[in-house]
Protein backbone atom coordinates (compact mmCIF):
# COMPACT_ATOMS: atom_id res chain seq x y z
CA UNK A 1 0.00 0.00 0.00
CA UNK A 2 0.83 3.75 -0.67
CA UNK A 3 0.13 6.81 0.63
CA UNK A 4 -1.64 9.55 -1.30
CA UNK A 5 -1.94 12.92 -1.31
CA UNK A 6 -5.47 13.95 0.83
CA UNK A 7 -7.22 15.45 -2.40
CA UNK A 8 -7.00 12.66 -3.62
CA UNK A 9 -7.92 10.08 -0.85
CA UNK A 10 -11.33 12.33 -0.53
CA UNK A 11 -11.83 12.34 -4.22
CA UNK A 12 -11.26 8.40 -4.24
CA UNK A 13 -13.61 7.82 -1.27
CA UNK A 14 -16.59 9.61 -2.59
CA UNK A 15 -17.62 6.57 -3.25
CA UNK A 16 -17.98 3.12 -1.03
CA UNK A 17 -16.39 0.95 -3.55
CA UNK A 18 -13.10 0.40 -1.68
CA UNK A 19 -15.12 -1.30 0.97
CA UNK A 20 -15.92 -4.26 -0.86
CA UNK A 21 -12.67 -4.28 -2.13
CA UNK A 22 -11.24 -4.68 1.26
CA UNK A 23 -13.85 -7.06 2.09
CA UNK A 24 -12.88 -9.49 -0.30
CA UNK A 25 -9.52 -9.43 -0.44
CA UNK A 26 -7.73 -12.81 0.77
CA UNK A 27 -4.18 -12.55 3.20
CA UNK A 28 -5.32 -9.57 4.68
CA UNK A 29 -6.63 -8.35 8.02
CA UNK A 30 -9.37 -7.28 6.62
CA UNK A 31 -11.32 -5.56 9.60
CA UNK A 32 -8.79 -3.66 11.21
CA UNK A 33 -7.80 -2.38 7.92
CA UNK A 34 -11.11 -1.36 6.82
CA UNK A 35 -11.41 0.35 10.39
CA UNK A 36 -7.76 2.51 9.90
CA UNK A 37 -9.01 3.30 6.50
CA UNK A 38 -12.46 4.79 7.44
CA UNK A 39 -10.94 6.33 10.11
CA UNK A 40 -8.43 7.68 8.79
CA UNK A 41 -10.35 9.34 5.93
CA UNK A 42 -12.85 10.80 8.37
CA UNK A 43 -9.82 12.83 9.57
CA UNK A 44 -8.65 13.72 6.57
CA UNK A 45 -12.06 15.11 5.72
CA UNK A 46 -11.83 16.89 8.84
CA UNK A 47 -14.15 15.00 10.89
CA UNK A 48 -17.24 14.91 8.12
CA UNK A 49 -19.45 12.68 10.41
CA UNK A 50 -21.67 12.71 7.81
CA UNK A 51 -19.63 10.91 5.32
CA UNK A 52 -18.45 8.48 8.56
CA UNK A 53 -22.51 7.89 8.98
CA UNK A 54 -22.55 6.81 5.09
CA UNK A 55 -19.76 4.61 5.01
CA UNK A 56 -21.17 3.07 7.87
CA UNK A 57 -24.45 2.42 6.22
CA UNK A 58 -22.95 1.14 3.29
CA UNK A 59 -20.58 -1.37 5.51
CA UNK A 60 -23.90 -2.39 7.27
CA UNK A 61 -25.21 -3.63 3.71
CA UNK A 62 -22.23 -5.59 2.34
CA UNK A 63 -22.09 -6.82 5.84
CA UNK A 64 -25.84 -7.80 6.28
CA UNK A 65 -25.36 -11.27 6.86
CA UNK A 66 -22.26 -10.93 9.21
CA UNK A 67 -23.41 -8.40 12.39
CA UNK A 68 -20.83 -9.83 14.94
CA UNK A 69 -18.30 -9.01 12.03
CA UNK A 70 -19.41 -5.38 11.33
CA UNK A 71 -19.78 -4.60 15.69
CA UNK A 72 -16.10 -6.07 15.51
CA UNK A 73 -15.17 -3.46 12.50
CA UNK A 74 -17.10 -0.44 13.49
CA UNK A 75 -15.24 -1.18 17.23
CA UNK A 76 -11.98 -0.31 16.03
CA UNK A 77 -12.96 2.94 14.68
CA UNK A 78 -11.83 4.48 17.48
CA UNK A 79 -12.39 8.11 16.99
CA UNK A 80 -10.92 9.21 20.65
CA UNK A 81 -7.13 7.90 19.67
Amino acid sequence: MYGCEPELAIAFTETFDLLRTLLQFPGLPNDALIAAVLRNIYQTRGGDRRWLIQAGRQLSILLKDDYDRLRAIMGQINLSA
